[in-house]
């Protein structure tokens, strides 16, 4: 069984765009265009993640790793990356390194995106995924794969890009909204667009301590946030989500924790180290 820690959020990344940013297709939905959240900064982040089964029936018993993420602004965009390395145990005795590298960049217009995922276990690559999408004038997403394997896919109208995800939830809760419902492509190798519902709740959890120079970290650690509870659908047709995703998200977009939840398993994701990535001037 392949396990891969998935984006964290896909919420994260548009929230790195100046707050007027707004889509520009022709066409496109207005329940899609992104809502002005709080002010959110660049930056990167360390988490130790850990592993535990939540039922008898499957075949992860548990597992230990760390992921860093790291969001950073140019002139015309957000890029995203992220490393994961897991150790993971199984019921019947055995044990593998999981790893995944993710890159992505998109367009602060929402024209375009670009991504790619590379999956390995025990130092082989099991899988990689390619690609690029274009919006096109009725909103509509020309998506172009370059791996696994060559093909081309149009997409409808109204699916958001993971960017604008944060920005589009993060200003609902700023709004005092309570609950969304979208389509996102991903960009991964199955189940794209995703149907996601989010439930969006007050943030309860503490602050975290100890993650940097608290004197530098201070706009970065400002006490105000929410949960974001999300569902993901990767076959429409289903009742029950493929998996859901729980995180703390503080006004500045630092992700101070997140569990996403697999039908036999979960993953615990906590912040443990926080740095301050510089902001362009043509970005202010």
């Amino acid at each position: 069984m392949e396990i891969a820690v998935r984006s964290i959020l896909p919420l994260i990344a548009k929230a790195l765009l100046p707050a007027s940013t707004v889509i520009a297709a022709v066409g496109f939905s207005s329940a899609v265009v992104a809502m002005t959240p709080p002010k959110l900064l660049p930056h990167a982040a360390s988490y130790a993640v850990k592993i535990e089964a939540t039922g008898s029936l499957g075949s992860v018993a548990s597992g230990r790793g760390a992921l860093q993420l790291e969001w950073t602004r140019d002139c015309v965009g957000v890029a995203y990356s992220q490393q994961s390395l897991l150790t993971l145990n199984y019921n019947n005795g055995t044990s593998v390194d999981s790893a995944v590298r993710i890159t992505s960049w998109e367009a602060a217009d929402a024209s375009s995106y670009r991504f790619f995922t590379k999956n390995t276990i025990n130092g082989k690559v099991t899988s990689e995924v390619d690609g690029r999408a274009k919006r096109l004038a009725d909103g509509s997403l020309d998506v172009t794969y370059s791996a696994p394997e060559e093909q081309v896919q149009l997409m409808p109208p109204g699916i958001i890009f993971p960017w604008q995800q944060l920005r589009r939830l993060l200003g609902k809760a700023d709004a005092g909204e309570a609950i969304d419902w979208h389509q996102l492509l991903r960009g991964e190798e199955a189940g794209d667009p995703a149907d996601v519902s989010v439930h969006i709740l007050p943030m309860k959890t503490a602050m975290p301590t100890d993650v940097g120079e608290a004197d530098d970290l201070g706009d970065l650690l400002r006490p105000e946030g929410w949960r974001f509870v999300s569902a993901y659908f990767e076959a429409p047709a289903e009742t029950l989500p493929d998996f859901e995703i729980a995180e703390t998200i503080l006004a500045s977009g630092v992700i101070t924790e997140a569990d996403i939840a697999y039908p036999d398993f979960v993953m615990h994701i906590r912040l443990n180290k926080l740095t301050r990535v510089p902001m362009p001037e043509c970005a202010q």
